[in-house]
């Protein structure tokens, strides 16, 4: 059993879009990956053990010789509304030329206001609950529980680190890189749920994927 749902945030003013990505249910088990960065790190929650991941892909993280590929662990709550993860979108960030002859089959949110963000979160429900928000996609887990895709637009939170100067990236290492209009992620931690955030520095060096983790 697979299901695949792809979605990105769309400007139709500018015909751009921000980063496109990807859930996968497998099994039961959901996975979300980055079209960018997808060969290299991806999110995955695991309904039977209620246990998340944010960890390094194992090619990756044997090329690069990280001893620990895992980024981040938490656990979602076994009740109520669970959020295990928003991916939230700065209306900035949506700059990438849409490609309308793609083949594959893609959900297109519509772009805040500026100053704004779209916040897409991933939710564990109770099977006759509703989300707020524009509800994407919902798929039926076991155990009386579906899993919700849903986005709303929202004031951007503050990111308290420079993104427009020399930054470190990788967790646990000092590298830094420079560079011109290289796409990000940057992770913050938060009890059960953790948020990523996306957007476009002034990096370079494309051959590494640059994240950056941080306490909101």
């Amino acid at each position: 059993m697979k299901v695949i749902f792809r979605f990105t945030v769309y400007n139709a003013k500018t015909n751009t879009v921000s980063e496109s990505w990807t859930c996968l249910i497998k099994n039961y088990d959901v996975y979300l990956f980055s079209r960018t960065i997808g060969y290299a790190l991806k999110f995955s929650l695991h309904t039977k053990t209620r246990q998340c991941h944010l960890k390094y892909t194992p090619k990756f993280a044997n090329e690069k010789e990280f001893p620990n590929p895992y980024i981040d662990k938490w656990i979602y709550p076994k009740e109520g509304i669970g959020i295990p993860l928003t991916v939230i979108v700065p209306t900035e960030a949506v700059t990438q030329p849409y490609e309308e002859k793609s083949t594959k089959q893609i959900h297109l949110i519509p772009v805040s206001e500026a100053g704004r963000a779209i916040f897409i979160g991933l939710f564990l429900i109770p099977s006759e609950a509703t989300v707020k928000g524009d509800s994407l996609f919902t798929f039926p887990l076991p155990g009386n529980i579906s899993f919700a895709i849903a986005a709303a637009s929202g004031v951007l939170p503050e990111i308290n680190f420079p993104i427009n100067t020399r930054m470190k990236f990788y967790k646990g290492q000092s590298k830094e890189t420079t560079s011109d209009t290289l796409r990000m992620l940057a992770l913050a931690n938060g009890g059960n749920s953790r948020r990523i955030f996306e957007f476009v520095g002034t990096y370079n060096d494309n051959s590494h994927v640059t994240f950056a983790q941080y306490e909101p």
